[in-house]
């Protein structure tokens, strides 16, 4: 998983990852300098010390200027601050990313000390393995819109959304002007007036037998 970034003994298993007493929030990533937040994006905890989130939310930049928060959805100026999260150690990102294309737009950062994990407040992402299914057409899953700066609330949001391959119609005439999303290492997430946020973690809801329900990574979404 990005150069052994993560060993694949490291990641928990469905019922361990995935579950949540609330339908799921992502963690906050800030990028700080002299103690303000320059920027932030979503990302996913995928094991105690690891966070999934997108290349381009992380590359040139520092990592000991990077803090993770969890538990943390408000982003009022009085929380947001590097004090709150949790430092990063170093980040990985994956070797065949294109920036100019939006490639494999996927980096692992590592925590300098590991998430108490409660699956109360924080819990802990499952993984697509090979016993997943492959998503389907129209199939739901969950995002983080995408929203212009100038109306972007103060509390982390989500949206539902319909899976649909980079080759359908749905996406097709979303991305008109962005002929790079149509290539088959994309996914789109859709929805009536509601987009997902290129970079914001994407997941789907599913079930172990017992029917215990549990969330699942599938990708990062691109609008």
């Amino acid at each position: 998983l990005v150069r052994l970034a993560v060993r694949q003994d490291e990641l928990p298993v469905p019922g361990i990852c995935g579950i949540s007493t609330i339908k799921p929030k992502t963690s906050s990533l800030g990028y700080y300098e002299n103690g303000t937040a320059k920027f932030y994006c979503g990302a996913n905890l995928i094991t105690a010390k690891h966070v999934l989130t997108a290349i381009h939310c992380v590359v040139g930049n520092d990592a000991q200027y990077i803090r993770i928060h969890f538990a943390l959805h408000n982003f009022t100026s009085n929380v947001l601050k590097p004090e709150n999260g949790i430092p990063a150690q170093r980040y990985v990102s994956h070797e065949s990313h294109n920036s100019g294309r939006l490639t494999n737009d996927v980096a692992v950062i590592r925590l300098q000390v590991p998430v108490a994990v409660d699956n109360l407040k924080v819990g802990l992402v499952c993984l697509i393995n090979s016993a997943s299914s492959k998503l389907k057409y129209d199939d739901p899953v969950i995002g983080d819109p995408n929203q212009p700066s100038s109306s972007r609330p103060v509390e982390l949001q989500q949206v539902a959304l319909q899976y649909a391959d980079a080759t359908y119609p749905d996406c097709k005439s979303l991305t008109h002007l962005l002929n790079f999303v149509k290539e088959l290492s994309k996914i789109c997430a859709c929805g009536q007036y509601q987009r997902v946020c290129n970079g914001g973690p994407l997941v789907r809801e599913k079930s172990l037998p017992d029917g215990t329900e549990y969330f699942e990574q599938v990708g990062r979404g691109v609008s």
